[in-house]
Parts: C-alpha cells; structure tokens; sequence
C-alpha cells in the first residue's frame, strides 16, 4: 500500500495571492483603498479606507469592530462612520481616518479608526477612537504597526504631534468577573506601550478623571472614561515625571469634546460634556500622568465622584455589590497575568 505521507519537497506547490492582488482581483477598487507603504510583520498588509460604499474590506472591518465592542453605548453607530469616509469633503470628516490590516488571504485581521484633532494652532493629537486586533495574530507586530501608521498620517499634516490619546474603561468598569477581569488585563497592554492615565489632583489630593464622553445616540448614555495619553518621542517635556502640563492636557480634552461636536453628534449632549469637563478642570491643583497599574478602580474613584458613582449605579445596580464584585473579580485574577484577546482600544 501507498504511504499517503509526502515530503515537503513531494508536495504539489501551492500558489498563495498577496492580500492586495487577492482583493484586487475580486473586484476592489484601488480608488477605494489606498495601500500603506510601512513596514509590518511578513505577509500582512495595512491599507486606509478611502471610500466605504461597496467596499468588501470597510465590512469585514465593521464586523471584527462590532465583536470587539459589543457594547453600544461606547460604539459608534455604522451609518456615521460609513458617512464621514464617503463624505470626506464635508465639514471636518478629512480629519478621520480609518485603516485595516490583512493576512495574506485578505481577510481583515486589524482595524483602528482615528481622528488627527487639533489642539493648538501648531499642534495635533491623534484621537485612537477604536483599534482592534483579531485574537488569532496578537503577538506578530501589528498592534505596534497600527500606532505607527497613525503616527505617519498624523504627521502629514506637518504640525507638531503631541502623542496619541485614547479612552477606555475603568478597571472594574463591566458587569461581570470575567468582563472586570478584563479591564485590568487590558490596562497592562497599555502599560507594556508606555501609556499612561491623564487624571486631575484635586486641591485634596483626591483624583479625578477628566473627561466623559457624551451620548454617542438618542437610546444610549453618556459613558466616563478613562483619558490614556502616550506622549511621542521628543515631547516628554510636556509630561515630565508624573506632572502634565496643565493647559496642554485641558487643551486635549476639550479637542476631544470638540470633535463630537466636529463629527455632528447631539449639540446639547456635547455642550453638556464640555461644560463637564471644564468644571473637573476648574477643580485642578495639578495634572498627573499616572502609570495604568497605579490607578485606583472604578469604585476607589467613584467615592470622591458622584457623577461616576451615579454612572455605576445606573449600569451596575447597588453601589456596594459592584463594589464586591469588583473585589471579588480582582483576587481571583491574582497571579494569573493573563492578557485580553483581541481587544486592544
């Protein structure tokens, strides 16, 4: 009988198409996408959507984004993301961006949609408002890849970059173990990249976050969250030490608030936020920049805030059984030094 064993050089060879010619030759257009010349891991390749109408890879990139933020209070409805990449000439939508990394069979497997949003007449931040990695090819380079490639686009407006800017939740702030356990797994991420928290000090010495984002529609919330910053090399003397130049981190915040504003959101619920966060900052005795494993959870936070407090009560139910829960999910994750899957941003 036959061995149905081959040697390698036995087999038939096998033809694999670059993810761009395999796309290119299923109909995508190059007017659709615009390929990225930067260096990344062997076999992927990192494009920016230019136009999303028909576009085989803007939906394949809004199915791994809806998976990886499930929660519609934080996600952004499809229709405007879809409007300000079709609609580039309107208002401020040249600002946004979104790009999608692919494997050699191209298919999506990292996507990241960001705002180059001005703080100063010389100055911009990125704004990372959404960046996820498929959990099968963390590890290869391409978290990293997507940091870098914001970086170039950012500076091709050739102003100063500050850095990129980013939220994201508490620890503690989700409903179950598994999802408060997480929050602190994704925390160590960003420390790994060298972000780090920005919070207000009080003239008390008790900490306050700076920001909430206002409702991202008419049947959802507004969310706080956390402010991440990660200065870019050359600008450490805006962030020296754990103390942050003070207008400067005022100054990234209500850009933030701004470009919902920019992006056509609710005026009222974006005024509201804006008035927020200018009274957090009128509360300030200094600016810290605080390194992710440092910070106090969700509910350490929320006894010196109401307005968080209120939040947890609303999301969470009974302050003090989040709180034991919070408790509860942070021993059992003592020792395992676990990291989230996929989900970066």
């Amino acid at each position: 009988m036959s061995s149905i064993i081959h040697k390698p050089s036995e087999q038939a060879p096998r033809r694999k198409l670059r993810a761009l010619e395999r796309l290119l030759s299923d109909g995508i257009e190059m007017k659709e996408i615009k390929k990225i010349e930067i260096d990344l891991p062997k076999g992927y390749t990192a494009v920016e959507i230019l136009h999303p109408r028909g576009n085989p890879i803007f939906g394949r990139s809004l199915e791994l984004y809806r998976k990886a933020f499930p929660n519609p209070d934080e996600r952004e409805d499809d229709d405007c993301i879809f409007d300000r990449l079709e609609n580039k000439e309107k208002g401020y939508n040249h600002l946004f961006h979104a790009i999608s990394i692919l494997d050699e069979r191209g298919r999506v497997v990292g996507y990241s949609q960001f705002t180059i949003m001005p703080v100063s007449e010389h100055a911009v931040v990125v704004y990372a408002q959404y960046s996820c990695i498929r959990p099968r090819v963390r590890g290869k380079g391409l978290y990293k890849a997507i940091w870098d490639i914001r970086h170039a686009i950012a500076k091709e407006s050739g102003k100063e970059v500050v850095g990129t800017m980013f939220e994201t939740e508490f620890v503690g702030q989700a409903n179950d173990e598994k999802g408060i356990q997480f929050t602190k797994q994704r925390h160590e991420v960003f420390r790994k990249i060298g972000a780090k928290a920005v919070m207000i000090e009080c003239e008390d010495g008790s900490l306050l976050n700076p920001i909430i984002q206002p409702r991202l529609s008419a049947d959802t919330n507004p969310v706080m969250l956390h402010m991440f910053l990660k200065l870019f090399p050359g600008e450490a003397s805006k962030g020296e030490g754990i103390e942050m130049d003070k207008e400067l981190a005022k100054s990234i915040a209500l850009s933030y608030i701004d470009n919902f504003d920019r992006e056509g959101f609710d005026k009222q619920d974006v005024d509201e936020a804006r008035q927020e966060v200018l009274r957090r900052f009128g509360r300030a005795n200094r600016v810290l920049l605080i390194d992710p494993q440092d910070l106090p959870t969700i509910v350490e936070l929320a006894k010196n805030d109401p307005v968080l407090r209120a939040q947890i009560e609303r999301d969470y139910g009974l302050f003090d059984a989040h709180a034991e829960l919070v408790k509860k999910a942070l021993k059992a994750l003592e020792g395992k030094g676990a990291e989230p899957q996929g989900i970066i941003e």
